[in-house]
C-alpha cells in the first residue's frame, strides 16, 4: 500500500513537472542585428536573461544586446550567431540569429538608385570551408544583386546564405564552387546569369524561383552530381550547353511555357532517362540531346518543325522515336550513333537525308523513306551493318558517296530513275549485295562505288552509262555483266583501271527480240530480271 502511494505521488509530480516545462515559452530570436565598429549590436529581446554569441565554434556570454568581437584574436569571421537566454523557467531559449560581416563584402550603387549590388572584398582562399551569410540591406537599402563572378572559385565554400530582397544573380557568380551541396534561391529572384553555377559539381538540387524567365547560356553546366532540378512555369528559353554534362540528372520536367531551347542544352546527360519536349518548342537545336546515354524515351510535339546536326547523336539507349509530320528538315549525324535505334520513318516533307544522319546506327533494320525526298548524302547510313532492304523513292536524283557504305547485310538496291551518277564509294563492303538495279539516266560509276560487294556476281549497265571511274567493281566477283545497248555502244564506254571483274566477266548485250546471230552475247528481260538468250 505505502509503495503504490509513493508511486502515485512520485507521477504527480514528474506529470507537474512536465506540464511546467512545456508551458515555457520561447524567446524571440535576436533582431536587427548590425555592426559598429569592433561591435556587434541587436534590438534587446524583452524577457531575455542575456545571450549567447557563436563564433568560429567560441562562445561569448553578454547581459547586453551587444558583443565586442575582438576576443576572437583579429581572425576573419563570416557568420556569428546569436541566441536569446531564457530563465528556464517560464522563458526557453531563442532560435539562432544568423549575421554575415560587411568587412567581407563590397557594394555598388544600381544606377536607379534602388538598391546595391554586393561583391566579395576578400580572395577566395579566405572562404575556405566557410558559411556565407549575404546582407539584405546597406545603408538602409536592399542589396538586389549578386555581382558577376562573386564566389568565382571559391572551391572550398560550403553554404551560401541568399537574403530575400536578391533580384538578380550575376554571371559566373558561383563559377567553380565545387563543395557547394545546395543552395536556397529566394523566390525574389527574377534572373540568374550565364554560367551562374557552372561547375558547381557537388550540387544535388535546386528550385529555380517563379518568375524566371530564361535559363543563360551554361548556367548548369558541369553540374555532375545535380539529380534534381525544379523549373518554374514562367521560363521560357533555356540557353545554350545550360545543363551540358549534368551526368547524374536522371529525369526533368520541361514547363508547357517553354518555347525555345540552346544548342547542346542536355548534351552529355548520360543519366537522363525521358524528355518531353513542350509544344511550344519548333526546333531542335545542334546537338541538344548528345550523349545522352541512357535516353530510352522521347516524346515530340506534333508542332515540330527542325531537329538540328547531332540532335540525337550517340544516344546509345535510345531504341525507337517518333517523328511528327510537321518536321521538315533533320540536320546531318541527328541519329548517328544511335545503337540501339531499330526502325525510324522519316516525315513526308523531308526532301533531303543529310550526310552521316544515319551513320552507324548499328541495330537499324527498317527505315521508312518519304516519296519527298530528292537526296541521299555522304554517309547517311553508313554503318548500318543490320540493314537488309531499303526502298529508294522514285524521286530521289543524287545519292553521296559513302552513302550506303559498311552496309553488309544490304541484299538489293534499286536505283531511282533520274540518278545520272553513283557517287564515290556509295556502296562500298556492302558485302552481301547480290542485286544492284540502275537506271536508265546513269551517267557515271565514279570509283570504289561498290568496291568489295563480295556476292555481287551480276550487274545490269544501262545504255546511257559513259564512264565506270577507277576500282569501281574491285573485289567484286562478277560472272555476268548485262549492258542495255550494243557491243559497239559498250565498247564506247571508258572503264578506268582497277575493274579486272567487269573486263573478264561474260558480257551480254541487249535484245529484247531474238537475235538473228550469236546469240550467246545477247539477253533480254524475263519477269523483270535479266537472262541470257541462250
Amino acid at each position: 500500500m505505502k509503495k503504490r502511494v509513493i508511486f502515485i505521488v512520485v507521477t504527480a509530480l514528474l506529470c507537474c513537472l512536465l506540464v511546467a516545462c512545456g508551458s515555457k515559452t520561447r524567446l524571440q530570436a535576436p533582431q536587427n542585428i548590425r555592426q559598429n565598429g569592433p561591435f556587434l549590436i541587436w534590438d534587446e529581446v524583452k524577457n531575455a536573461e542575456g545571450y549567447i554569441v557563436l563564433a568560429d565554434n567560441e562562445e561569448y556570454v553578454t547581459a547586453e544586446p551587444s558583443c565586442n568581437l575582438s576576443f576572437l584574436g583579429g581572425e576573419t569571421v563570416y557568420v556569428v550567431k546569436i541566441k536569446a537566454v531564457g530563465d528556464g523557467e517560464n522563458f526557453a531559449d531563442s532560435d539562432w540569429s544568423e549575421f554575415g560581416f560587411n568587412e567581407i563584402f563590397k557594394y555598388t550603387l544600381l544606377a536607379d538608385g534602388s538598391g546595391y549590388e554586393v561583391n566579395l572584398s576578400v580572395s577566395s582562399v579566405e572562404l575556405q570551408d566557410r558559411k556565407v551569410v549575404v546582407p539584405s540591406t546597406y545603408e538602409n537599402l536592399p542589396v538586389t544583386r549578386i555581382a558577376d563572378k562573386m564566389f568565382y572559385k571559391c572551391a572550398s565554400l560550403t553554404e551560401v546564405v541568399l537574403p530575400n530582397t536578391l533580384k538578380e544573380i550575376g554571371a559566373n557568380a558561383f563559377y567553380n564552387c565545387k563543395a557547394l551541396t545546395s543552395i536556397d534561391l529566394p523566390s525574389s529572384v527574377t534572373a540568374i546569369g550565364s554560367g551562374a553555377f557552372s561547375g558547381c559539381s557537388s550540387l544535388k538540387k535546386l528550385i529555380v524561383p517563379t518568375g524566371i524567365e530564361q535559363i543563360e547560356n551554361l548556367t548548369f553546366e558541369g553540374c555532375t552530381s545535380l539529380t534534381e532540378i525544379v523549373l518554374p512555369n514562367t521560363l521560357k528559353e533555356i540557353g545554350k550547353m545550360a545543363f551540358i554534362n549534368c551526368k547524374a540528372l536522371t529525369s526533368i520536367e520541361l514547363p508547357a511555357s517553354v518555347t525555345a531551347i540552346g544548342s547542346g542544352a542536355f548534351s552529355g546527360c548520360s543519366s537522363l532517362k525521358k524528355i518531353v519536349v513542350p509544344s511550344g518548342v519548333e526546333c531542335i537545336a545542334e546537338e541538344m540531346f548528345y550523349e545522352c546515354a541512357s535516353l530510352t524515351e522521347i516524346v515530340l510535339s506534333n508542332t515540330l518543325k527542325e531537329i538540328k546536326r547531332a540532335a540525337f547523336a550517340h544516344c546509345i539507349a535510345l531504341e525507337s522515336i517518333e517523328l511528327p509530320e510537321s518536321v521538315t528538315a533533320i540536320g546531318s549525324s541527328a541519329f548517328s550513333g544511335c545503337l540501339s535505334l531499330k526502325k525510324i520513318v522519316v516525315p513526308d516533307g523531308i526532301e533531303r537525308i543529310e550526310g552521316n544522319m544515319f551513320g552507324d546506327c548499328t541495330s537499324l533494320t527498317e527505315v521508312v523513306l518519304p516519296s519527298t525526298l530528292k537526296e541521299i548524302r555522304g554517309m547517311a547510313f553508313l554503318g548500318c551493318i543490320v540493314l537488309e532492304n531499303i526502298e529508294l523513292p522514285e524521286s530521289v536524283t543524287a545519292i553521296g558517296s559513302i552513302a550506303f557504305g559498311g552496309c553488309s547485310s544490304l541484299k538489293k538496291i534499286v536505283v531511282p530513275t533520274g540518278v545520272e551518277r553513283i557517287e564515290g564509294s556509295t556502296f562500298v563492303g556492302c558485302s552481301n549485295l547480290t542485286e544492284v538495279v540502275l537506271p536508265s539516266t546513269l551517267k557515271e560509276i565514279m570509283g570504289m562505288a561498290f568496291r568489295n560487294c563480295e556476292a555481287l556476281k551480276t550487274v545490269v549497265l544501262p545504255l546511257s552509262l559513259k564512264d565506270i571511274g577507277k576500282g569501281a567493281f574491285s573485289n567484286c566477283p562478277l560472272e555476268s555483266v548485262f549492258f542495255g545497248g550494243t557491243e559497239a555502244e559498250y565498247l564506247s564506254v571508258s572503264v578506268a583501271e582497277g575493274n579486272d571483274s567487269i573486263l573478264s566477266a561474260a558480257v551480254y548485250f541487249y535484245s529484247e527480240t531474238e537475235p538473228t546471230e550469236n546469240p550467246q552475247k545477247f539477253w533480254r528481260y524475263s519477269g523483270g530480271k535479266p537472262l541470257p538468250w541462250a
